[in-house]
């Protein structure tokens, strides 16, 4: 895996999305409070795993863009990170400890990780675009789409004798 081919964005989205795995996965498991940042923790997970899968296996086709796949896994990450931060927060700071820090760590990370994706996503074009294209593909055998219609012709010029024409004062 050439990590070289990756662009700095992707980078560092992945990096955040290791922090929030890590920091995450510690976190939840010193505190059962933390248990709805699993959730996070699997979105991070997707966010590298779509970074790292044309790495890792170049014919691999992804079900949509890589932004829009990016910014649905990370936004929903980021999401559930920030909810469970907003419902644990008297908590987070009653007896803050390592872990309470790496919860935070991990809140922060993910919403990071949530902008880098935006910033990918914009930079692919900001069409979301999930699951098979409606797109027909000619060289795949599919019939080329129908030749447009011949332009209508212009109606006859007028070919009396100018003395059958009528004139007028």
């Amino acid at each position: 895996m050439d990590m070289a081919k990756l662009d700095s964005d992707e980078k560092m989205a992945g990096g955040a999305a290791a922090v929030v795995v890590v920091a995450g996965l510690v976190a939840t498991l010193s505190w059962g409070t933390y248990a709805v940042s699993w959730l996070g923790i699997l979105g991070a997970l997707a966010v590298l795993g779509i970074i790292l899968a044309p790495q890792m296996a170049p014919q691999t086709q992804l079900p949509g863009t890589r932004g829009s796949l990016l910014v649905a896994a990370a936004g929903l990450a980021a999401v559930f990170m920030v909810l469970a931060f907003l419902v644990n927060v008297s908590f987070v700071f009653f007896r803050f400890g390592i872990a309470d820090l790496l919860f935070i760590v991990a809140v922060i990370a993910s919403v990071v990780m949530a902008w880098i994706a935006q910033r990918i996503f914009q930079a692919e074009g900001g069409k979301f675009v999930i699951g098979s294209s409606t797109k027909t593909d000619v060289s795949a055998g599919a019939s080329p789409p129908a030749a447009a219609p011949p332009p209508a012709t212009p109606p006859p010029a007028d070919t009396r004798p100018d003395d059958e024409v009528e004139s007028r004062p």
